[in-house]
């Protein structure tokens, strides 16, 4: 399929469901955005006036949940009067606390290499209520290696006198986390899949705004859930793993062009690759099993990255592909002679040419990709949804690759 079909074919789909004011998608396409609103509304004394609401109605949507999942605990919330655990209705969130990145130290998360935080906290120690709430917000990025195993052992250990301590592995549609090699299947699976387009949209957000009609934030936001909603009920899948296929393949051309061109008459050359799942890598044919990774993530950026069998030997260089267009082809160069002075090569000398940077003129690669760098830029924030709803672009950051708390890492997403 060309470029322009899959352009057409992503047009026709964000016809069908008009995105809300750039403005707005510009401000709230951010894990932090989200998890801020979520902890301002369970917020009781929080300005928006409806006290305890939001907070016994996220209760609820908790208890119904893992109630449905039918593997409830002494310690869970549950729905109705059967069932283990305490009901969700039964607590007095008067006098609870919702605490933003809560901090779990590296004494308390029993010698984990990185100190943690978690995204959000709802929390309430009176004698007659003991309830701990741990939310991790996973909207565009995934859990890294072991970290859910970690923040519940932390919880268990600092709280273990908290009669009720639920842990919500929140997303945009309810997906599972990653399951990694290293993760205690035991402590991954305490999380609860919870979804934001899904039950707090139906269960929290919608009810709130039928009581108060009149609230500009909470329209808003029931507004860009139910879009966001409305895409992951259209035929999104094949028309983002194609999107997916023609972004990435225009950066390997644009980047392929550029590194030989830089190569010059040096030895060697490099060769690409592709295969039908829409992935693409570079080779230098003088060191075969080193290879350059390129991958898509959701906040609509390819990154590149020296492999060796697998394992990551470089940090990522990043391509931010919702820039504009003719800026693409810059960081695409820069990121070419970035190659050469990594650690790629053992002495970049032998491989790199003294040509310099083009400066006035474009490629003809860069020439037959701008149409496509352009789209991408006029639709960005849509991208990041359609992105983040797919499956394979959100876990792209773990894909062939032994390192996945570098990979995290690389992105700023802890």
């Amino acid at each position: 399929m060309t470029d322009l079909a899959v352009m057409e074919r992503a047009s026709a789909l964000f016809a069908r469901a008009p995105h809300p004011s750039q403005a707005l998608l510009a401000r709230c396409l951010s894990e932090s955005w989200f998890s801020d609103t979520l902890a301002w509304y369970l917020d009781p004394r929080a300005e928006h006036g409806l006290g305890t609401l939001p907070a016994e109605l996220f209760l609820k949507a908790i208890g119904k949940a893992r109630s449905a999942a039918g593997d409830g605990e002494p310690t869970s919330v549950r729905a109705g009067r059967d069932g283990a655990g305490r009901g969700a209705t039964s607590f007095n969130l008067g006098n609870c606390a919702v605490i933003r990145e809560f901090f779990l130290s590296r004494a308390v998360t029993r010698g984990g290499r990185n100190t943690r935080y978690c995204d959000l906290v709802l929390i309430d120690l009176d004698h007659d209520d003991g309830l701990a709430v741990l939310i991790e917000n996973k909207l565009f990025t995934c859990n890294r290696a072991g970290q859910l195993g970690e923040y519940h052992a932390a919880v268990e250990d600092k709280f273990s006198r908290v009669p009720t301590r639920e842990y919500v592995y929140l997303t945009l549609g309810g997906d599972a986390p990653v399951a990694h090699a290293i993760d205690d299947a035991a402590a991954s699976g305490r999380w609860l899949r919870l979804g934001w387009t899904t039950q707090l949209l139906q269960e929290v957000f919608t009810p709130l705004a039928r009581e108060n009609p009149d609230a500009p934030d909470l329209r808003d936001l029931c507004g860009v859930l139910s879009w966001m909603a409305e895409l992951a009920d259209a035929s999104l899948t094949s028309v983002v793993a194609d999107l997916r296929g023609v972004i990435l393949g225009a950066a390997a051309d644009c980047l392929h062009e550029e590194l030989e061109r830089l190569r010059g008459d040096k030895s060697g050359r490099w060769t690409k690759s592709g295969n039908s799942g829409g992935s693409f890598s570079l080779v230098h044919t003088s060191l075969p099993t080193r290879t350059l990774h390129l991958e898509l993530l959701p906040n609509c950026s390819v990154t590149i990255q020296t492999r060796n069998r697998g394992r990551a030997q470089t940090e990522k260089i990043l391509v931010p592909f919702g820039a504009h267009a003719d800026q693409i082809a810059n960081f695409l160069q820069l990121a070419a002679r970035q190659v050469y002075t990594s650690r790629h090569f053992d002495n970049p000398a032998a491989y790199l040419s003294d040509r310099r940077r083009r400066r006035t003129t474009r490629s003809d690669t860069e020439v037959r990709t701008a149409p496509l760098f352009k789209f991408v830029h006029k639709h960005r924030y849509v991208l990041q949804v359609c992105l983040a709803l797919n499956a394979m672009v959100r876990r792209s950051m773990f894909v062939e690759s032994d390192n996945a708390d570098e990979d995290v890492r690389a992105l700023g997403t802890e």
